[in-house]
């Protein structure tokens, strides 16, 4: 199709070619890092980009492609796998914009969105740190980072070169020759764990538990349960991810902590209850991350039905009728009586969040500081005391605050 008869598409170009090192059977670009091949996460970013179509520089239409093809397809681009150069003619257009992303490169999405966003470009970095990560030299001084954004026109350069020729190489070289501009990715992301070139099995073994300790982000407050939360997810996120489950697998083991706390508390056993009920609130803590980790991989948006939201509420909820159910033998007008210290205490700790310092929030949201304390009460037949206690503290704290007394009033 020539260039009058369609609209001009952005189309990214990804190659899957490469074997992993001396594992033949598995490509650079389906080495995994968090659960989502390598290809996955370059997909992530060119559709966040507006990408249109996809082509895939592949040696096979293999089940990675086709998972590859449905994550494409779910995102509104069309998806192509091609062994060589020469399909590329029917594919693209002289007026199409190309996303060139090097085979086996994990980016950082945001600075890398921002570098190739600014125009076309050849993203370079300094030869020495370049070649020495596995980049391909381009001239003296430097080497390819491993993406450009050209325009559709010097893709017809490639039927004047070998069938076999490597693409990404090739469109470097001839943007470069055509007087395409370079751009040079900034030092801090060149530490080999923002932008890294996996080259093997164990180059994605090293740069994974970094991947995930920078999507983790740090922690505001240093709360301990957030803190074991993090710890969690560290020492067992990777697997987690891998597994398939993820985010949805921990949120599920915390839906049946749930049910057992409620069991217990009907039982009439309030410190196993609580104590169920922490262990579900570290789940949710974990899973938390762990969606937002997988978002974040994928320049995904927050789902509509928010489900650590509501997870939270259901644990509050529980711990409210757990305290009520505490006394078997009382009346529904005490069981009512007995419910309002707690929803007294939880509701000032959630208008109290928004309102004061990050670091004291994070404190006030920790759920399991407070349901262990509550755990250890109610073993000894102290909860409801406790939690009255903690009620008026909270209380006391407001009234005697004015900075936190007039926060709330204009909130």
């Amino acid at each position: 199709m020539n260039g009058l008869g369609r609209i001009s598409l952005r189309i990214a170009i990804l190659t899957v070619l490469e074997p992993a090192g001396a594992n033949l059977a598995i490509p650079r670009g389906l080495l995994e890092i968090g659960g989502m091949a390598v290809a996955r996460h370059q997909l992530a970013l060119v559709l966040a980009m507006g990408a249109q179509r996809i082509v895939c520089v592949a040696r096979e239409f293999s089940p990675g492609m086709v998972a590859l093809q449905h994550a494409a397809e779910r995102g509104g681009a069309q998806f192509h796998v091609i062994s060589g150069a020469r399909p590329l003619a029917g594919l693209i257009n002289v007026a199409d914009e190309i996303m060139l992303i090097g085979d086996g490169l994990m980016a950082d999405p945001e600075p890398a969105m921002e570098l190739l966003g600014k125009g076309a470009c050849v993203l370079v970095q300094p030869v020495e740190s370049g070649v020495a990560a596995g980049f391909e030299r381009i001239d003296p001084v430097h080497a390819s980072a491993g993406a450009a954004r050209l325009p559709g026109r010097l893709a017809a350069r490639l039927n004047e070169l070998p069938a076999d020729c490597d693409i990404t190489s090739a469109l470097t070289r001839i943007a470069l020759q055509s007087g395409i501009g370079q751009r040079m990715v900034p030092a801090e992301l060149r530490d080999g764990h923002s932008w890294a070139l996996l080259r093997d099995e164990n180059d994605a073994h090293r740069f994974e538990p970094v991947w995930l300790r920078r999507q983790l982000g740090t922690a505001e407050g240093h709360a301990p349960g957030d803190g074991l939360a993090r710890l969690g997810v560290r020492s067992f996120g990777a697997s987690l991810l891998h597994g398939g489950g993820g985010g949805k697998a921990v949120l599920i083991g915390a839906a049946a902590l749930l049910l057992l706390a409620l069991l217990a508390a009907w039982m009439g056993v309030p410190a196993l209850a609580i104590g169920l009920l922490g262990l579900a609130w570290l789940l949710r803590r974990m899973a938390s991350h762990l969606g937002r980790l997988e978002r974040g991989a994928l320049l995904l948006p927050k789902p509509s039905i928010d489900g650590d939201m509501l997870m939270g509420w259901l644990i509050d909820g529980l711990l409210v009728a757990t305290v009520m159910l505490e006394q078997p033998e009382a009346d529904l007008t005490s069981r009512l009586d007995a419910a309002f210290a707690p929803i007294m205490l939880l509701a000032l700790l959630r208008i109290l969040v928004p309102v004061v310092s990050r670091s004291l929030a994070a404190w006030l949201e920790d759920r399991l500081v407070l349901l262990l304390v509550l755990c250890a009460a109610a073993a000894v037949g102290w909860m409801l005391p406790v939690i009255k206690i903690a009620a008026a503290g909270l209380a006391l704290l407001v009234a005697a605050t004015p900075l936190v007394r007039a926060r709330i009033t204009r909130t």
